[in-house]
């Protein structure tokens, strides 16, 4: 060997010739040492000059043993793979995990059956653990087959799977704990103040997910929301009638409401000066989407019937998953953020009573947002053919349906602990610090004049909007009290204001 060598699935694809795109973590053996090598784009492993593959099988085995699995490159591999590869494989070693592993996804995936008869080795599970999330449970009715003697631990089965490569960023958010972290916080605060900052975060959050769509939620509706928010996690939106009335009771305009899934082709674009539209995303074509629509909500069954894992890895697929395929003409992108908090509730992330206002970060955060989004609709959008006539409708003139199937979501799980990371470190600290000044500001001034308390109220909002004075613009509003009662009221709030307040909701 004198250069890099791809093995592994990137050695496949050059083997077989495809055109696919290359694999999220890619591999290759060179006379080098081992080393990692990580960019925004891909992974790169680098193994040394030991592990280098020369046939079809050894780059089967090494891609089973040592690297997540991808269905998305699986599938093209699979379909321009020689099946008596893997028949030769299993028949000369039938107890081996990873000729079952191939086998396995030769006959789940193209539909192919082996001329073999079924396996009697003991269970194995078809994903290494050790590599990504993966579902843990049992009594799933597609868990395990008998045939090959293989445990479905993959998060989806293969009509859509998605995939969360397990990456040092995730480590390190997992180990934080955020969950307890809040679940603490609510135990050292006083109770009704803790009471109030959640309230206030729920309608934040609310705002938040609206204004996402340069939205404003109409009277009512924000109330609404929220409330659904406080109850999150108590349905299962894994059926068309769930789905279609969350839909209802979220979009503010009833004649858009829907009645099933999408009939027409939708986009995501943004209108140029010229008027023609920059497509930023391409949606799966409406005779599609009762499948792939079908196959999620298989996956969010199997996430419901999960044993613990990483329940923000699994919000993430749910959540995430659901908006690439836009089932709807409206909504999509705010059930997508419901449902974030929907499974991180039913999977017992979300302590009782409180929220990560996750959306108020991604609206604060929104080029990052967007950035994420990016990773797969940037994939899809390449391989897809459309016209688009003057009315700006689509029509989509190639099979795409499986460029939906298997997206890798690992840069989503990585941006959802993100958000997740600072609704701990700073919108819950933000609220209750703003609270607590508050409090503090109110019981001061009503020891030294006791006005109403909507008067009070007021008083204190506009001090602490003014660094604990009152703008002279604003002292009409409290004419009756004395130059001496307001430079008294100063003196009492400023220290507050001082003493380490961080802003918050006025």
């Amino acid at each position: 060997m004198t250069g890099p060598h791809p093995i592994g699935l990137a050695g496949l694809i050059r083997e077989l010739g495809l055109q696919t795109e290359a694999p999220a973590v890619r591999s290759q053996a060179e006379p080098a040492a081992r080393r990692t090598v990580e960019s925004p784009q891909e992974v790169l492993e680098v193994y040394p000059a030991q592990y280098d593959c020369t046939t079809l099988e050894e780059h089967l085995r090494f891609a089973l043993r040592n690297e997540p699995m991808d269905l998305r490159v699986w599938r093209a591999v699979l379909d321009a793979l020689p099946p008596v590869v893997v028949e030769r494989w299993v028949q000369q070693q039938p107890a081996s995990v990873y000729a079952r592993r191939a086998w396995y996804l030769l006959e789940s995936l193209t539909g192919t059956t082996l001329d073999l008869p079924d396996c009697i080795a003991a269970y194995a599970d078809l994903a290494p653990e050790a590599l990504q999330v993966v579902w843990r449970g049992s009594g799933h009715p597609e868990a395990q087959s008998r045939r090959h003697r293989i445990r479905n631990n993959l998060l989806g089965h293969r009509g859509y799977c998605p995939l969360v490569r397990h990456t040092r960023t995730l480590e390190a958010h997992r180990q934080r704990q955020y969950d307890q972290q809040v679940f603490q916080l609510s135990t050292t605060v006083d109770p009704l103040l803790f009471q109030r900052a959640s309230d206030y975060l729920y309608l934040s959050e609310t705002k938040s997910t609206y204004a996402i769509e340069g939205e404003k939620p109409a009277a009512g509706r924000a109330e609404r929301f929220a409330a659904a928010l406080m109850r999150a996690g108590e349905s299962r939106f894994a059926s068309e009638q769930a789905l279609v009335g969350l839909q209802q009771q979220i979009i503010q305009d009833q004649r858009f409401a829907a009645q099933g899934w999408r009939r027409g082709q939708n986009y995501v674009s943004r209108t140029r000066i010229d008027y023609s539209e920059d497509i930023q995303y391409i949606c799966p074509r409406p005779e599609d989407l009762a499948a792939l629509m079908g196959e999620w909500m298989a996956m969010v069954k199997k996430i419901y019937s999960a044993d613990a894992t990483d329940a923000v890895a699994l919000a993430a697929c749910a959540a995430f998953g659901f908006v690439y395929l836009h089932p709807f003409d409206d909504g999509n992108g705010r059930i997508h953020r419901f449902l974030i908090h929907h499974v991180l509730a039913q999977r017992g992330y979300t302590p009782p009573g409180i929220v990560f206002p996750v959306s108020a970060v991604m609206h604060r955060r929104r080029k990052d947002y967007e950035a994420v989004l990016q990773t797969i609709s940037r994939m899809v959008n390449q391989q897809i053919e459309y016209t688009l006539d003057d009315a700006s409708r689509m029509t989509v003139t190639s099979n795409t349906i499986d460029l939906y199937r298997y997206p890798d979501l690992t840069p989503h799980a990585e941006f959802l602990y993100e958000c997740i990371a600072e609704t701990v470190e700073k919108d819950w600290p933000r609220e209750l610090s703003f609270l607590t000044t508050f409090d503090s500001a109110f019981r001061a001034i009503q020891n030294i004049v006791d006005m109403p308390d909507a008067k009070i109220r007021l008083l204190v909002r506009l001090l602490l909007q003014n660094n604990g004075m009152l703008a002279a613009g604003k002292r009409a509003l409290y004419d009756f009290l004395t130059d001496e009662e307001v430079s008294r009221i100063e003196d009492a709030v400023q220290p507050l204001v001082n003493s380490g307040f961080t802003g918050g909701a006025l």
